[in-house]
């Protein structure tokens, strides 16, 4: 949208760098990339386009895309609301999904100190409870133990 502000800014006020700076054109000045910078620059752009409205459809700007700039900035702050509201969910979701495997974890212990306690003399049953070594990608405190994972028990 404000490319297009732009282009048809040059279109109408060639050679005229005074006006053309009011539009950020001549100045280095990029099209912003963050919500909040788009934004402010259309709220910028808003009062002059309308202000220029005849000169600037002359230069190739078309009423629907003066209606889409002015709709603009309500679309980015929603679009920024929902944003940060799914940053807020997805680390909630995060929160959510530790407790939960800190408590799978509480829960392994105590099975696993259960059985070696129940089946202090039975190894084929305390083979069965011993933590899976993990593989490439793994890790943690939980699952120690060799390379290779333990033997079925013998029936």
């Amino acid at each position: 949208m404000i490319s297009k502000v732009r282009n048809a800014a040059s279109g109408a006020y060639v050679g005229n760098t005074r006006i053309l700076k009011i539009f950020n054109l001549g100045v280095n000045k990029r099209i912003p990339k963050g919500i909040s910078s788009l934004r402010a620059e259309c709220e910028y752009l808003i009062p002059i386009v309308t202000e220029r409205t005849a000169d600037l459809i002359k230069g190739g700007l078309q009423q629907a895309d003066i209606t889409a700039l002015g709709e603009a900035p309500a679309k980015l702050t929603d679009a920024d609301k929902q944003q940060e509201d799914a940053k807020k969910q997805r680390n909630q979701a995060t929160i959510e999904r530790d407790e939960a495997d800190k408590e799978l974890k509480k829960i392994k212990t105590k099975i696993r100190n259960f059985v070696k306690t129940a089946f202090a003399g039975n190894k084929a049953m305390l083979t069965q409870f011993e933590p899976i070594p993990k593989t490439r990608g793994g890790g943690g405190k939980d699952d120690e133990g060799g390379t290779t994972p333990p033997a079925p028990p013998a029936q």
